[in-house]
């Protein structure tokens, strides 16, 4: 039976693969079902894998390369999203029934954007000049900003991305970009992946950072 992450002691959070309806790559939509008190609802994650590599006991993909890696850190970041979403509306007393959670888990206001939340700790961190950061280090940040921003649009062909939208390959994609591109030495591009590494450190986001320190060492470190 497939793996179910528990949230509260009535709610259960479960993921597995659909083997009914394969997709024309051969491979199975992955389905995740948050249950309340009894009451289920389902939903796509918009991810896909093949059945061989699908572990059905622990609900993730049992492979070692780079796309089952990252596939197992989405399933764990939203399973942690799922969490928080709970106890807020727990804290609002509002009406918890799978369906709120799995809304509000994937609509559009739920979603971080990269850039938005970077611009959001830069502004924060502007107050902070002169006591926890020097104006040069607060540069460093906006000349990254910028870059982050260019290669997005390169990379993904739209001006926003949300982070549960990270690829390694875009994550190697930025580091060429300041390498070949940029033509930046090592220290100041790892100064400016650096400035990357810290935004992606906050909240939940430290699960998917766990994906990038694993697969992009040489880089980010």
């Amino acid at each position: 039976m497939p793996v179910t992450h528990g949230v509260t002691g009535s709610s259960k959070v479960l993921f597995f693969a659909l083997k009914s309806r394969l997709l024309k790559n051969g491979e199975a939509p992955i389905i995740l079902r948050v249950t309340i008190d009894g009451q289920s609802e389902d939903a796509r994650i918009q991810r896909s894998v093949p059945l061989k590599m699908w572990n059905n006991v622990k609900g993730c993909s049992k492979g070692k390369d780079r796309a089952s890696v990252e596939l197992n850190c989405y399933i764990e970041s939203l399973t942690v999203r799922l969490y928080q979403i709970h106890k807020e509306l727990l804290c609002q007393e509002a009406l918890v029934i799978p369906k709120h959670l799995l809304v509000k888990l994937f609509s559009k206001e739920e979603r971080r954007i990269v850039l938005g939340t970077m611009k959001k700790y830069m502004d924060d961190w502007t107050a902070l000049i002169g006591k926890e950061y020097q104006k040069s280090t607060l540069s460093r940040y906006g000349n990254c900003y910028e870059l982050l921003e260019i290669v997005i649009h390169e990379f993904y062909r739209k001006e926003y991305i949300s982070f549960n939208e990270l690829k390694g390959e875009f994550i190697d994609a930025f580091e060429m970009h300041l390498r070949i591109v940029r033509k930046l030495s090592q220290n100041t591009l790892t100064k400016y992946m650096s400035c990357f590494r810290k935004i992606m450190y906050q909240d939940e986001l430290l699960l998917m950072w766990k994906y990038i320190k694993n697969h992009a060492v040489n880089v980010l470190i």
